[in-house]
């Protein structure tokens, strides 16, 4: 029962994270490697610093949490970088992923039954309303099937 209480906090790290990713992969993209490199070292120093803190605070929740603040901070920092360079985001695929995150992690939190049937629903929901709001496409979809197949 406490592990589905940091999963349900950690759940939350998943969309920061994707976003925070997306900002580094954009800068290297776009030949900023320094700040690329800024908003890595900025994650790994707020992990550093909140970690021993939160986790002798509250444990395995409070290192949780400490992810998350992590993933906060370096999605913010993204952003910011981001539009400090001019470099163009498309957003509305972004809207569609970070709604169908929240979506899919607050039914998901909010179902009564086991944390395993939990993320299946979380993952299902994530996926439809992804689908939905044109965030995933089937060209996505026929690029990860390529990927996969390939043996290279």
């Amino acid at each position: 029962a406490a592990s589905a209480v940091v999963f349900q906090i950690l759940i939350w790290s998943a969309p920061l994270f994707l976003f925070e990713t997306y900002a580094i992969t954009l800068l290297m993209v776009e030949r900023h490697p320094r700040s690329s490199l800024g908003l890595l070292a900025l994650h790994i120093g707020v992990t550093a610093v909140a970690l021993p803190p939160l986790t002798q605070l509250d444990g395995a929740q409070g290192a949780a949490w400490a992810g998350v603040l992590a993933g906060v901070s370096g999605a913010t920092a993204g952003l910011w970088v981001l539009h400090h360079y001019a470099v163009p985001v498309q957003l509305q695929r972004l809207w569609g992923i970070f709604a169908a995150a929240v979506i899919a992690g607050m039914v998901a939190w909010l179902l009564p039954v086991s944390w395993l049937l939990q993320a299946v629903a979380g993952s299902v929901i994530y996926l439809l309303f992804c689908w939905l709001t044109r965030a995933l496409t089937a060209s996505d979809v026929q690029t990860l099937r390529r990927t996969l197949a390939h043996r290279g």
